[in-house]
């Protein structure tokens, strides 16, 4: 939510059910962004890329949860809040949690005289993440190496591996051995560009990609260092029972554009 106070907008509002939490003040006229996420059933929000707050949240249980941005309680004095990028899309929820997230710019500023000015203009604002732990068993053979690794093969027959969603999101079961076997999390990506730290070093992964992910030029990316540094591996996109694996651990991963 976002009201009028005096010469300052206060920022941070969220309505989930009857909780209400209040994060920043945000002056009047000043570009800001922020990022909400909900991982692990924990709701958090971070401010200019500052350190997250967590919120005091209710469960979030579809159809009676949502996330809301905008002007509201304007009264007599409305303020104006200007979106220059929003990058949301919502799944449809399931009983294994919600999904969120795809690349969709928006530009909506008030005048533009060229497309140089609207360009200039535009600055990502929101972004919301969502993972979840539930698998579905099912049994899958695979044997795959890793790009540059043709001699890395491993045939292997697992229970428990991702299921595939419709969804903009890719569903990753990263596995502590080189067999795609063991796993040490499970995690839904949606969002572009954003380094995602495994909870421990995994060799392998397994994907499930949500069918509206394909056709955008996307793949995954695998590093060797936290925070997306050190050694990179890249995989594409697919749907085929392949475990992508590699001789050294991992620590974190993304999905990008070639």
């Amino acid at each position: 939510m976002v009201t009028e106070n005096d010469d300052e907008i206060c920022f941070g509002q969220i309505h989930i059910d009857n909780s209400i939490s209040n994060i920043d003040n945000v002056p009047k006229g000043e570009r800001f962004t922020y990022e909400i996420r909900y991982e692990d059933g924990q709701l958090s929000v971070s401010i200019n890329g500052e350190s997250f707050t967590i919120l005091d949240t209710v469960e979030l249980d579809a159809p009676n949860s949502y996330f809301k941005a905008g002007n509201y309680n304007q009264g007599d004095g409305p303020t104006e809040v200007r979106f220059f990028e929003v990058n949301v899309s919502h799944s449809a929820s399931d009983n294994s949690g919600s999904s969120l997230v795809v690349e969709q710019p928006r530009s909506t500023t008030e005048s533009q005289t060229s497309s140089t000015q609207a360009n200039e203009q535009i600055s990502t604002l929101v972004t919301l993440t969502s993972s979840t732990n539930t698998l579905q068993a099912v049994t899958t053979t695979a044997t795959q190496s890793i790009p540059g690794d043709p001699d890395q093969t491993d045939s292997l027959t697992c229970t428990d591996v991702p299921n595939i969603s419709s969804d903009y999101t890719v569903h990753l079961r990263l596995s502590a051995e080189s067999n795609c076997c063991l796993a040490v999390q499970t995690t839904k990506l949606g969002n572009l560009n954003t380094c995602h730290n495994s909870s421990s070093p995994f060799q392998s992964l397994y994907q499930a990609v949500g069918s509206s992910m394909f056709g955008r030029n996307l793949r995954v990316y695998a590093y060797a260092g936290k925070d997306c540094s050190g050694f990179e591996a890249t995989f594409q996109l697919t749907n085929e029972d392949q475990c992508w694996k590699s001789e050294s651990a991992w620590n974190s991963i993304k999905i990008a554009r070639r």
